[in-house]
């Protein structure tokens, strides 16, 4: 049974009446298997939790996120005009959930707008577009977003961002962060429970700030504008994400349980 959801943090959104029962159900389902995977360290930890187990119990086995398919995705024509212009473009990629929180990313946005002129896409689809475009216009940023709904091939908008921002409440194991830094796009996000911390080596990787902060989301963004980081920097950090080597844990995991008599 794999888990990419930090269940602790999600239960602690829910009435108290349907936590119990929640959890519950996770329990029940998670303990019936024989082996128990996690996409992070943080994931596993709220398994445990919500189980009552040993954490030692769960595989943590990195999300294959970078396969050999997001370089020739990436590098597919996308005609969009700000793609050209001499402003730092910057991108978030998600759907347009409350989780994302993609309120604080237009607060924080339009406090870098009073930095420096800059661009803001936003990929990703949902019923909130209408809240979050009025929420733009009354920021007064509305002509500096686009929101360009979902796509089946978000990544030509990584590789041409300057940087790609994360600004979510909770996360598993948040894929973009790793697709982002495969196309050696820099990286800001929140550090959510969980999977940023761990992503982003503490900050080696990419800048983190707390979560639903618009002031320190808007320095962390300007930081990663200015940000250098090597060819080698973004190799190291993605390498736990390859495809080859998630196969590789995974097949590992498979020869070594560890739910005592299971396996």
């Amino acid at each position: 049974a794999r888990s990419g959801t930090n269940y602790a943090e999600e239960l602690k959104t829910t009435s108290w009446l349907s936590r119990s029962k929640r959890k519950k159900q996770i329990a029940s389902a998670y303990l019936e298997a024989d082996e128990m995977i996690a996409v992070s360290q943080g994931v596993a930890q709220g398994l445990a939790q919500v189980c009552e187990i040993d954490p030692a119990q769960i595989h943590v086995l990195k999300n294959p996120t970078v396969t050999p398919y997001i370089e020739p995705m990436a590098n597919e024509a996308l005609d969009h005009a700000w793609f050209k212009l001499d402003e730092p473009l910057i991108v978030s990629v998600g759907s347009l959930s409350r989780r994302k929180n993609y309120e604080l990313l237009l607060k924080s946005f339009a406090l870098v707008r009073k930095t420096l002129a800059a661009k803001l896409i936003v990929v990703g689809g949902g019923k909130r577009m209408v809240k979050l475009q009025a929420l733009a216009d009354k920021l007064g940023v509305l002509g500096d977003v686009d929101f360009v709904g979902a796509t089946q091939n978000p990544y030509p908008y990584m590789k041409h961002a300057d940087v790609t921002v994360l600004s979510s409440n909770r996360e598993g194991s948040p894929n973009v962060l790793a697709e982002s830094l495969s196309l050696q796009t820099a990286v800001v996000s929140t550090n959510c429970q969980s999977g940023p911390e761990e992503m982003l080596a503490g900050g080696k990787y990419g800048e983190l700030v707390p979560v639903n902060d618009k002031k320190a989301l808007a320095q962390g963004i300007l930081r990663a504008l200015k940000r250098s980081d090597s060819a080698e920097l973004f190799e190291e950090a993605i390498n736990p994400y390859l495809l080859k080597n998630s196969v590789a844990g995974s097949l590992s995991a498979f020869a070594n349980p560890k739910k005592p008599g299971k396996g």
